[in-house]
């Protein structure tokens, strides 16, 4: 079966911007913190990087353009060092100037699709996905974003293509979402396993749904088994206010 451009190919995501291996994780002057972020703005305008859990770091637009293109990413992992003689008091919204020293995107980004609307979408989808062994560590909700540890096994030979759905059925009013996490390596069997780091944007039209109440649970799920029974599953609750991207997105 064709593979569905909506898919996020692996490779292409890891080339918008290159990690640098000369950071000494050994030295205590290497940086002052490692966090995920949502990237706004662009090399014109600046950047702000909104960190997990609070706090926007502002580096210099040369700073960023030594990683590389940004202008495809949305999210990433950073290293940095905070430049402020005397760091402001903490907040969620309180800015840093900082200098980024390393930086590497993060998996995913395609917008979660609607698979009882697109059901062209939802053959591809469930088809094509290969099983996920974990998910390792917590999901972080935050901004507009869910983020995710998956451990899986690959085949290095073949291109990896990530994306998330749900279905009408999965959004229960004021209670409850439910989104799959879908994971396909080709036709190959893989056998090396790996954790990658994934990070999807919230659709728009989830933030109506549940507009009425301040928070809900989500579960997100992932196929086990090839046989589809299966599905190993966390769940988290969250605030409705991170449906929304931070602004300037």
């Amino acid at each position: 079966m064709k593979k569905m451009k909506l898919a996020v190919f692996f490779a292409a995501l890891v080339s918008v911007l290159s990690f640098s291996s000369c950071l000494d994780t050994n030295s205590e002057s290497a940086y002052d913190g490692i966090v995920l972020v949502t990237v706004t703005g662009d090399e014109f305008l600046g950047y702000k990087l909104y960190a997990d859990g609070g706090g926007i770091l502002v580096p210099t637009a040369a700073n960023m353009k030594q990683f590389g293109d940004w202008s495809k990413v949305k999210r990433a992992q950073v290293a940095f060092k905070h430049l402020d003689e005397v760091l402001p008091e903490p907040s969620e919204n309180t800015q840093y100037k900082v200098e980024i020293v390393s930086a590497a995107p993060l998996h995913g980004g395609a917008n979660m699709i609607n698979t009882t609307r697109d059901v062209e979408a939802a053959d591809t989808l469930y088809k094509n996905q290969d099983p996920v062994i974990d998910f390792y560590g917590g999901v972080i909700i935050y901004k507009g974003y869910i983020t995710f540890s998956p451990q899986l096994n690959y085949n290095s030979s073949s291109p990896f293509y990530f994306n998330m759905s749900y279905r009408e059925e999965d959004i229960v009013d004021n209670e409850k979402l439910t989104l799959t996490f879908h994971y396909d390596n080709g036709e190959s069997d893989s056998y090396n396993s790996t954790r990658a780091l994934c990070s999807f944007p919230f659709s728009s039209e989830l933030y109506s749904h549940f507009s009425e109440t301040d928070s809900i649970d989500v579960v997100l799920r992932a196929m086990q088994d090839r046989g589809g029974e299966n599905y190993v599953k966390k769940e988290v609750r969250m605030a409705t206010k991170d449906f929304r991207a931070p602004y300037g997105y």
